[in-house]
């Protein structure tokens, strides 16, 4: 399959909101001169919804099809769906970049070039990480507990405890 380099795609999955900011990134998309297309995009930009577990499934469904489908695009994963998954090692293998919820904004084409390779490299190296320290977890028999602690300002503070 061929990919001609200024294409893209987008998927939505959830609220109004996710369709807002969506239309406003294939906006930026389109005026730097991307052409939209679903067949062989270079760029697929997913921003996806976690609010139900048959949202969270048919983005992750979603999401390794256009890794199968089109090895050679670049998979940009955004909203609740990646702000949520961040440190799954799943969606670490099938997209080229993530962008958490507060950094969306931020998801313009120009940036997106460089970011895909400086992710890429992160991805290998966390993915590295994560399988040692569950290794290390699992030998050790310990156990993880989330402790969360009330302030005086209202504000809950969460933490890992290894017991």
């Amino acid at each position: 399959m061929k990919i001609i380099e200024k294409t893209c795609a987008f998927f939505t999955f959830g609220c109004k909101v996710n369709q807002y900011e969506t239309q406003l990134i294939r906006e930026a998309f389109l005026k730097k001169g991307f052409v939209e297309t679903r067949k062989n995009p270079a760029y697929c930009i997913v921003n996806g919804c976690s609010v139900t577990l048959n949202a969270d499934r048919k983005c992750r469904l979603l999401i390794r099809s256009l890794r199968k489908k089109n090895p050679q695009a670049k998979i940009i994963v955004t909203g609740c769906y990646a702000q949520n998954r961040f440190d799954s090692a799943q969606l670490r293998k099938a997209a080229d970049y993530v962008v958490s919820q507060d950094k969306k904004a931020f998801l313009m084409p120009e940036q997106v070039d460089a970011k895909t390779k400086a992710f890429r490299k992160y991805r290998a190296e966390a993915a590295a990480k994560e399988v040692s320290f569950l290794r290390r977890m699992k030998l050790l028999h310990k156990r993880v507990n989330v402790i969360f602690e009330g302030k005086a300002d209202g504000w809950w503070r969460g933490y890992s405890k290894i017991t």
